[in-house]
């Protein structure tokens, strides 16, 4: 596994988090 590898699991790591993030922040202001 090389540094290139871990720099684009750590890209999609944070981009899958941030997307989970907006989309519980979504449906916790559609179900207020």
């Amino acid at each position: 596994m090389t540094s290139d590898d871990v720099t684009a699991l750590r890209m999609w790591a944070a981009m899958f988090a941030l997307s989970f993030i907006g989309w519980a922040a979504v449906i916790a202001w559609w179900l207020a």
